[in-house]
């Protein structure tokens, strides 16, 4: 396990406007996240109620929706996929109005685009309190099969500082473009991938370790409702579930993975085999330019 890092959510003291009211040595978004956090011990209590047979309200299970909401996006993580998305979607921009303008310029250089730690931490920062997109994710949480998982084996679930963890069940279909079916004069198209899903994608499965033995799950509604009659059960993880929690642990974490046996035998094969991922600006988003040869004058 890798020393924390201090100090992750403040924003430059230039960013906060005076008239704001905020003490700008008061580490503010970590008060208010431990402010947060404290509201939602109910809603984890009634999640381990699930795991003993007993069941929770609605309104629980909305706060711990908002809860996971949270914890998905104040991590290091996604403070990275969001500048890495952005970082490569204006470059793509750039880039290619640079190759239709000038072609032979663009084969002698090319544009690049950087965030400073200053100007990515506020960027984060507005993401965490969109509370539009915050709204948006913790209500098609809700709307997933929620189920928790019961761990009896003799291995630990493992955490880390980006704890929830998202996989696809449903194979990606390759995005069609047809430059006639957009807006005229269509002379280019960006297009933006992500190698991990979203909370909302369809077929997605999300995980959240609660303590060593208990874990929840989210499985997106559509694609798993074969499973509805089951909706809000316990069930006993294998130790293959178990293993296929703690790897995805491993492969999304950003720096930090804990565990109470102090056993990362896993860990340390994953990163063996896979020491790409041991890179915390890792590769998670693709951007594909197209320029068209036909224009739509329509």
């Amino acid at each position: 396990m890798l020393p924390k890092s201090g100090f992750f959510y403040d924003l430059p003291l230039c960013d906060i406007p005076s008239e704001a009211g905020v003490d700008q040595n008061s580490q503010f978004i970590e008060k208010a996240l431990s402010v947060m956090e404290a509201e939602f011990d109910a809603a984890i209590e009634a999640a381990l109620r699930v795991a003993q047979g007993k069941g929770a309200s609605l309104e629980e299970r909305v706060l711990m929706a908002r809860f996971i909401t949270v914890q998905f996006v104040r991590t290091r993580s996604f403070r990275n996929r969001l500048i890495e998305a952005r970082t490569k979607t204006q470059e793509a921009v750039f880039n290619t109005v640079l190759q239709l303008l000038a072609p032979d310029l663009a084969e002698k250089l090319s544009v690049g685009v950087d965030y400073d730690k200053d100007t990515a931490s506020v960027l984060h920062a507005q993401q965490m309190w969109d509370t539009s997109f915050l709204i948006k994710v913790a209500t098609g949480l809700c709307y997933h099969l929620w189920f928790v998982g019961i761990n009896n084996t003799d291995i630990p679930l493992y955490t880390s500082d980006s704890p929830v963890v998202l996989q696809s069940h449903k194979a990606g279909k390759k995005p069609s473009i047809d430059p006639l079916a957009g807006p005229g004069l269509t002379l280019a198209t960006i297009q933006l991938t992500s190698k991990l899903p979203s909370p909302l994608s369809e077929g997605v499965e999300i995980i959240f370790p609660l303590t060593p033995t208990y874990a929840l799950f989210m499985l997106e509604h559509k694609h798993f409702q074969h499973l509805e009659e089951k909706q809000g059960r316990a069930f006993r993880m294998s130790p293959d579930d178990v293993q296929g929690a703690n790897a995805l642990q491993v492969l999304q974490s950003n720096r930090q993975i804990y565990s109470v046996s102090n056993d990362f035998g896993l860990a340390q094969t994953i990163c063996a085999t896979k020491p790409e991922i041991c890179n915390p600006q890792k590769d998670t988003v693709g951007v594909t330019a197209t320029i068209h040869n036909t224009l739509n004058s329509n």
